[in-house]
């Protein structure tokens, strides 16, 4: 339905949703801000589908990462594909479950370098509202960027789990 397409928060559109339950395989560590690169995201994506083909699990949507803290330096990150079924991953790639819950999702067109302004943005309507964090905030990588050139069509899902 399109009840939700006048919705914006700072002029990005944004709709509440229920998210259920998430299984996913992530490689998470705590890394430097400046290393969060497109090269680090199709390494660990490489890494997360060889042992989805050994366990012969399927990949069930869009790649995704999750934001455990941030800082200017620094974060706890963890890029990963979410899965039909819990497998037992290795020394780097863990699977888990991320719990069903309400969530804010804030949609984004353009290059991953300029999300920033999102988190601001939903931050202060989540402060506005009342709304309390339930969860890491994720990425959902909707385009291909191997499919689509343009970075203005790169759809971006930001899902920020909601009590």
């Amino acid at each position: 339905s399109n009840a939700g397409a006048e919705n914006k928060i700072a002029g990005f559109d944004f709709e509440m949703r229920d998210m259920d339950k998430l299984i996913i395989a992530g490689i998470r560590s705590k890394i430097n801000v400046g290393e969060i690169k497109s090269s680090l995201y199709g390494n660990s994506f490489g890494m997360i589908g060889k042992v989805l083909a050994t366990e012969k699990i399927e990949q069930s949507g869009a790649p995704l990462s999750l934001t455990y803290s941030y800082s200017k330096e620094s974060c706890d990150m963890e890029i990963a594909m979410p899965v039909k079924s819990l497998g037992k991953g290795d020394a780097k790639v863990k699977f888990h479950e991320v719990p069903a819950s309400k969530a804010l999702v804030v949609k984004y067109y353009g290059d991953y370098s300029k999300i920033e302004p999102v988190y601001g943005a939903a931050f202060e309507y989540m402060g506005k509202n009342k709304l309390q964090e339930n969860g890491a905030p994720m990425e959902m990588f909707i385009t291909d960027p191997m499919t689509e050139n343009d970075t203005a069509k790169w759809l971006t899902e930001v899902v920020f789990p909601i009590k």
